[in-house]
């Protein structure tokens, strides 16, 4: 098994932190902006990115403002059953995000393209959470 992991340092309070990765209205801002999620435990968040991939994660845990983990149940077949984990610690008035992309079969030429691509993207979260714009996928 192998696994992707990241660590940055937001610049804003961890309750937005957690909002913009729980969110629908979040994520969409820093992810993908074809996107349907809500923060209720087991239920099921759709991500897609045009018509090459489209993501379904099991919303596993939520701890507000530490934790959140995703089970990928749909998508590209080396992402389904690994586990996709955001831990957070809220720290005066910035947030440390310990990021885990968890389980991977192998590592491959896509498992290190989507280590690259979590990087873009953990930075599009800081981005919004910072100033208020990120860089998601646009489905337009």
């Amino acid at each position: 098994m192998a696994d992707l992991r990241h660590y940055l340092i937001v610049e804003a309070p961890v309750s937005l932190v957690y909002s913009a990765i729980t969110s629908q209205n979040g994520l969409s801002r820093w992810w993908t902006d074809d996107c349907k999620a809500e923060p209720v435990d087991d239920s099921v968040a759709e991500f897609n990115f045009g018509e090459k991939y489209q993501n379904r994660m099991r919303i596993m845990d939520l701890q507000p403002n530490s934790r959140v983990e995703w089970l990928v149940e749909q998508g590209d077949k080396e992402w389904i059953g690994t586990r996709i984990v955001f831990r957070l610690k809220g720290e005066e008035g910035r947030t440390h995000v310990r990021f885990s992309h968890l389980n991977w079969l192998e590592i491959t030429d896509f498992f290190a393209s989507c280590n690259y691509q979590w990087g873009y993207y953990l930075r599009s979260l800081k981005m919004l959470c910072e100033t208020g714009e990120g860089t998601p996928f646009s489905s337009k």
